[in-house]
């Protein structure tokens, strides 16, 4: 039985000490807080640059389709 008590001492005192502060959770949630920030921000940033880039695929597209219709109107009024 003593063994057993020995046991349970240790137990508590490695639960004891594994007991945050307020201050070690104050820091782990803040911490937290700041890698979500940090991933929602890079989602967004993702999300923009893809949108941009659309964008200017767009734009590409439409001013191709501009030069294709000039040049047809230029052949037509040549021949």
């Amino acid at each position: 039985m003593g063994l057993e008590v020995e046991n349970d001492i240790k137990k508590l005192e490695e639960a004891h000490s594994q007991e945050l502060t307020t201050e070690e959770v104050t820091e782990l949630h803040y911490v937290s807080q700041q890698e979500v920030l940090e991933e929602s921000l890079s989602e967004e940033q993702n999300v923009t640059t893809k949108q941009q880039t659309s964008g200017v695929i767009r734009k590409m597209l439409k001013t191709w389709g501009t030069l294709e219709l000039n040049i047809k109107q230029h052949h037509r009024s040549i021949h």
